[in-house]
């Protein structure tokens, strides 16, 4: 049926636009030929009467005419283009409404799931250099003006590097070491293997590890001063020094205390007795009484220690006990110590094991304390670390015995014994020299 214009006007103002099918031959029209107006009007009142003449078909005879354009083979390729020119003319069959606006809804969706693509390329293209890598082999190293990404590879590379040159720098430290005049192995094993206390025993190396449950000490080997006699002095700048000191025995034979005050000795400790390491019988010191009345008549402050050979519990008392009876005449300033070591090799206490002489040792300290006065445990590395266990005596102050220019004991210490080639005026021959540290 032709409509007029003014039809076809009414229709159009009162059509939902949301449903109108897409026309292919329309966009072709629009975008590869041109039409004068009565060319135009003609054709927009065909698009009407197909659209209004598509609604009484069903969907059987839609579904059928749309199997018929699809089946079209290459001979039969120009009978096909006349059927759909045919068709587009009005005189065959369009889809109906319905399936239009399937169509429709599939393009707007497609339209906007390409505009939500773009819109977050965009994003990811705008938060990119902000984004921290996520691999596990990557590692970002902060520079001055950005951060530096590098890849697993980069970092085994830079490890690999930084392992050669440590290597390297260990070798040639352990070299210069060795290399210097009269090298100690020692030394060069203790530096190396800082993390352990290190000594010998039997022609082996034995390794403690250092305890993290054990106060250390912060004595600093910068704070040592050594002069030209080979006298070591300490002084930092918290305040802490140390005080002057020596250990003497019979074999310093007669001393001159006078002459020992004047050069600066502040404390003696010296030697009340010994028990013997073959018979087990309690010695008192040649020398004791005389070395005592000495040093107090020059004003030196006094403590003394004890030799123990004993093997039991009950042996520890007794030594304690004479020890204290011994001392009882004279005023003690310093601590009672007992001297903790293996002089040969058929000595009495050396088949005794490390929680032995570690439960005997504590007994003695133990009787000597109860006395009201304060115990002190005397030993070089071998005696503290292979003797004894450390971490049961701890609580006890510590003389430890390392003859070098450097502290070697980790934890805490009251006194140092650093030399017994010491030289000093009033006694004859070589004396064991001390740092007593001050808090």
């Amino acid at each position: 049926m032709h409509q007029s214009d003014e039809e076809i006007m009414d229709l159009d103002n009162n059509m939902d636009y949301d449903d109108m099918p897409y026309d292919p031959l329309q966009r072709r029209f629009a975008d590869n030929l041109s039409m004068d107006e009565e060319d135009l009007d003609q054709y927009l009142s065909d698009q009407v009467n197909a659209t209004l003449s598509d609604e009484e078909l069903d969907d059987d005879a839609v579904n059928a005419d749309l199997w018929e354009d699809s089946s079209i083979d290459d001979d039969d390729s120009m009978m096909y283009s006349r059927k759909q020119s045919q068709k587009m003319s009005g005189a065959g069959k369009l889809p109906r409404k319905k399936r239009a606006a399937r169509s429709l809804s599939i393009l707007a969706g497609i339209l906007t799931l390409t505009t939500l693509c773009s819109l977050g390329l965009c994003l990811y293209m705008l938060i990119t250099p902000y984004i921290k890598p996520t691999t596990s082999g990557s590692i970002i190293e902060n520079g001055e003006d950005a951060p530096v990404f590098y890849s697993q590879e980069e970092v085994d590379i830079l490890m690999e590097e930084a392992a050669l040159a440590h290597e390297q720098e260990l070798k040639n430290e352990i070299m210069n070491q060795l290399s210097s005049e009269n090298p100690n192995l020692n030394d060069t094993l203790r530096w190396l293997y800082s993390d352990f206390v290190l000594y010998q025993d039997n022609g082996s190396y034995h390794f403690v590890p250092i305890s993290d449950t054990i106060e250390r000490n912060t004595l600093e080997r910068g704070n040592l001063s050594v002069s030209e006699n080979g006298e070591i002095s300490y002084t930092s700048q918290n305040g802490t020094s140390a005080r002057k000191g020596i250990d003497v025995s019979q074999h310093q034979g007669d001393i001159d205390w006078e002459q020992v005050a004047a050069s600066g000795v502040e404390l003696a400790i010296i030697r009340a007795g010994i028990r013997g390491y073959g018979t087990g019988a309690l010695v008192t010191d040649e020398y004791f009484e005389r070395n005592m009345e000495g040093a107090a008549a020059n004003g030196i402050d006094i403590g003394v220690y004890f030799f123990t050979q004993a093997i039991t519990v009950e042996e520890a008392l007794e030594e304690a006990q004479y020890v204290l009876e011994l001392i009882a005449p004279y005023d003690i300033t310093y601590p009672i110590v007992i001297d903790v070591e293996n002089p040969n090799a058929s000595a009495r206490a050396n088949a005794l094991t490390q929680a032995q002489r570690t439960e005997i040792v504590s007994a003695f300290c133990d009787a000597i304390a109860e006395a009201g006065y304060t115990p002190m445990i005397y030993g070089g590395v071998y005696s503290l670390f292979g003797m004894l266990d450390i971490e049961q005596i701890n609580h006890y102050k510590i003389w430890f015995a390392f003859y070098n220019d450097y502290i070697y004991y980790p934890y805490q210490m009251q006194m140092w014994q650093y030399t017994d080639k010491g030289s000093i005026p009033g006694i004859e021959g070589a004396v064991d020299l001390n740092l007593w540290f001050l808090d």
